[in-house]
């Protein structure tokens, strides 16, 4: 009797040694597969333009957002992949292909942060995205070479503009995002003067497995010296198949092949999906394989591209400007702020302080160079 005691005794005590175990090794997967950390970065198809999502542990961040036709259509990717607000947004420079969505954007999400280039414009697709700043209370921020902050796991850093410019391009911002040991390069619009002095500063730091080619694969930037210091596996190019630019150029898709650099063009494969953790990266399609310039009998300069859209953009505002001019009043009562562009039908549009507004007839705020605010008319 007493031996049969003594065998249930070790088999009840077998049985809770190995439910113990059992729990234990659930545990311990269980918090291997919460903490591994890993990043999605959604290079979304939006024509000839930019626009960048990076989600990460539960957080999300928006590069750029395209131009004025697409400002709804990141929106719903954004609401497809339950994106519900953003951590921050980084609008590069302002350029309309980069910052005509980023209205439409910061009206319909909550943004932590809003970082913005130096370089600043009269178009009115800038105006639309600081009248849309305005409505939100939202006060940009101008990043300093080095800074950095987090999305989920991963880390973003300023690495450019390291010097003070006079155009566009050159003025975007350049951020490193890594995670897990993946690491991506966002180059913006910036052209070969402002890729070289990146260089020059940051050396090995701007090493990265994937690179977001600079200017639409324009043959103004990414030049090999660029190539062979950020010597990235990957590469991204975000163009509109046929546009107008040629983009892709010859020379850059020269220098990506002749680098051994693997190739994904939202021209040919839509909107691409990079997914990065610890054993690297994989994508949600192949390399390019044509090597295909976007302009068969040569290739436009830079200056050519540059003066198309300054004339685009100019046009646009001389549109906004007779729109303005051409205003019927039979003197109608507008508001005016105590800073600020715009008239407004009301007193307290977005952040006017009521107590500082004053009245004039609609007439005459046209005559002083104010146009009238698209949020409150």
């Amino acid at each position: 009797m007493r031996n049969s005691m003594n065998k249930l005794r070790l088999i009840v005590c077998a049985i809770i040694a190995t439910v113990a175990l059992g729990a234990l090794a659930g545990g311990m997967q269980a918090h291997a597969a919460t903490s591994k950390k890993g990043m999605e970065v959604h290079f979304i198809d939006v024509g000839q333009g930019d626009a960048t999502l990076i989600k990460s542990g539960g957080e999300a961040l928006l590069i750029d957002a395209g131009d004025n036709s697409v400002g709804t259509k990141v929106q719903l990717y954004l609401k497809k992949q339950g994106v519900t607000k953003l951590k921050a947004a980084i609008w590069t420079h302002p350029d309309a292909d980069h910052i005509g969505g980023a209205d439409v954007i910061t009206t319909k999400y909550d943004i932590g942060t809003t970082y913005v280039s130096a370089a600043t414009s009269d178009t009115a697709t800038y105006n639309d995205l600081t009248d849309a700043m305005e409505y939100k209370n939202i006060t940009p921020t101008v990043p300093k070479v080095g800074d950095s902050f987090t999305v989920g796991d991963a880390k973003v850093t300023f690495v450019g503009p390291t010097k003070k410019y006079t155009d566009d391009n050159n003025s975007s911002l350049v951020c490193l995002v890594e995670c897990a040991g993946n690491k991506f390069l966002f180059d913006g619009d910036a052209e070969a003067k402002s890729e070289a002095a990146i260089a020059k500063k940051w050396g090995k730091d701007i090493d990265a497995d994937v690179l977001k080619v600079g200017h639409h694969g324009s043959s103004s930037s990414t030049d090999r010296s660029f190539i062979k210091a950020v010597s990235p596996k990957y590469a991204v190019i975000s163009c509109a198949e046929g546009n107008d630019y040629g983009h892709p150029h010859a020379e850059t898709l020269n220098t990506l092949r002749s680098n051994n650099v693997e190739l994904r063009r939202t021209d040919e494969e839509g909107s691409i999906v990079a997914t990065c953790d610890s054993n690297g990266i994989t994508w949600n399609c192949s390399p390019s394989t044509t090597w295909q310039a976007g302009e068969k009998q040569g290739t436009y300069k830079a200056e050519a591209e540059e003066l198309a859209k300054q004339q685009a953009e100019a046009e646009a505002l001389a549109m906004q400007q007779a729109d303005n001019q051409a205003a019927q009043s039979d003197g109608t009562m507008v508001w005016l702020s105590a800073t600020g562009e715009k008239y407004h039908s009301i007193n307290n549009c977005g952040r006017m302080n009521p107590a500082k507004a004053r009245q004039v007839t609609e007439n005459e705020a046209i005559a002083q160079g104010y146009g009238k605010c698209s949020k409150c008319w």
